[in-house]
């Protein structure tokens, strides 16, 4: 069985991978730019929790603030495209089985269908 940070390590690598694919089959315009503003902010934190699995600051522990950074950007792109990732024919579930359920109160994923505000997407030029 592969170690935590290793588990979170390779979730945070479908999420970023399918946020690109998701960019990349995007319409030009603010969606397309803030999904791939949301990969490059995923995969950064892809970086940053696989860099802890081969140089772990603290044994058998993860970066919870890039963590939570990544499951919002998730939640984000998923409200934006409107679809999930399907791992086994279930939604990827972002809720980390080794925590109690009240520490991951901050996780607050919006339904996929979810209008979403694109007025955020880009910043006022």
């Amino acid at each position: 069985m592969a170690s935590i940070p290793t588990q979170v390590a390779g979730i945070a690598s479908s999420v970023a991978n399918m946020v690109q694919r998701w960019s990349v089959q995007a319409d030009a315009g603010r969606k397309q730019k803030r999904l791939l503003d949301i990969y490059t902010s995923c995969n950064r934190i892809t970086l940053r929790l696989s860099n802890e699995c081969l140089h772990p600051e603290i044994a058998g522990d993860i970066d919870m603030e890039a963590w939570k950074k990544l499951c919002r950007n998730y939640a984000d792109a998923c409200a934006l495209t409107g679809m999930v990732i399907l791992v086994e024919g279930m939604e990827l579930d972002t809720r980390l089985p080794w925590l109690r359920d009240e520490d991951e109160d901050w996780l607050d994923v919006p339904e996929a269908e979810a209008e979403v505000d694109l007025s955020r997407a880009d910043p006022p030029s």
